[in-house]
């Protein structure tokens, strides 16, 4: 655990390293102002999904006691918090998005410059540096920006959710509460212990042989005329089939540690679902609460579940 920690600090130092120069730019300005919407309006869904477990329990609870008069009444707020949380959650995506292209852009505009500059594809080419620049310049870049993006999202809205649910968790039922930390400290200790570490290693040897391989089928093509000429088309051959032997081989123990982790998530997905009802089932026969406490309770703990 300790060594995830370590490795951890040094994921966000590189990230850290990575984005600084995107973030002090000439288009800081403009990059400011996207992150600060999206962080506000990821905080606004978050508040209207936490006021709609209030119109879902009543709704329930209308439902259970056959209360006609009103059970219609709770579903249009129900319905019409929903659409605004719904409306809400687009645009967080689309800001999400183009807040990814607009970074992209201006770090591959970045890179190419620096590429260009004073001959350092040159240089790069003849000390062999850094493998496949090229690769690193079109999909790196890509990738790095959306998951640091995407990581940021998530962090945060992780963050507010379990604010968000903490309290009327704790309202409804203190043993469910703290049933949400001891169950999200296992999930995540096992996911990561046996799934996580061996996933993300193999995921970053996937990373590289692909590369490796687009990169020999290029080399290939610039060295037609040489390969035709000499005759080299069983070695070409050869080694093309090697580099894909490769990927798949890889990419089965990929498939087999992933399919282990999703039995692990789907187990969860059923004991996660079934608990609220189990545990504040006692409350509800003593009628210390309402039927629709219930569906807010597992709503409420799903929710903290996920974030934690």
């Amino acid at each position: 655990m300790k060594q995830l920690f370590i490795n951890t600090k040094e994921v966000f130092k590189k990230i850290h390293s990575l984005s600084y120069p995107f973030w002090v730019s000439e288009v800081k300005s403009k990059a400011f102002l996207l992150l600060g919407s999206l962080s506000t309006l990821m905080a606004i869904s978050t508040y209207i999904f936490y006021e709609h477990s209030h119109p879902y329990g009543k709704w329930q609870t209308d439902l259970q006691g056959r209360k006609t008069d009103v059970y219609y009444d709770s579903l249009k707020w129900l319905v019409i918090i929903a659409t605004i949380w719904l409306i809400s959650r687009v645009i967080l995506y689309f800001l999400k998005i183009y807040l990814s292209i607009f970074w992209r852009e201006w770090m591959t505009t970045f890179f190419i410059n620096k590429y260009f500059s004073n001959q350092s594809y040159y240089e790069l080419q003849q000390k062999r540096i850094i493998d496949n620049p090229d690769q690193r310049i079109s999909d790196d870049i890509k990738s790095f920006v959306e998951k640091t993006v995407g990581l940021y999202a998530d962090i945060l809205d992780s963050i507010f959710t379990s604010m968000s649910f903490f309290l009327l968790l704790y309202t409804i039922s203190k043993t469910l509460f703290y049933v949400s930390f001891g169950a999200s400290f296992f999930i995540v200790s096992l996911s990561i212990l046996v799934f996580g570490k061996r996933l993300a290693t193999l995921n970053v040897d996937q990373y590289k042989k692909e590369a490796n391989f687009r990169y020999n089928l290029m080399r290939i093509r610039e060295n037609a005329e040489s390969i035709a000429f000499y005759q080299g088309e069983d070695r070409e051959k050869k080694t093309s089939i090697s580099f894909l032997k490769f990927i798949i081989e890889n990419k089965m123990k990929i498939l087999k540690v992933s399919s282990g982790l999703m039995s692990l998530q789907l187990l969860i997905n059923f004991i996660v679902g079934a608990l609220p009802y189990i545990i504040v089932a006692e409350d509800y026969f003593q009628m210390k609460i309402e039927y629709g406490t219930i569906g807010q309770s597992s709503l409420a703990f799903g929710n903290i579940i996920g974030s934690l």
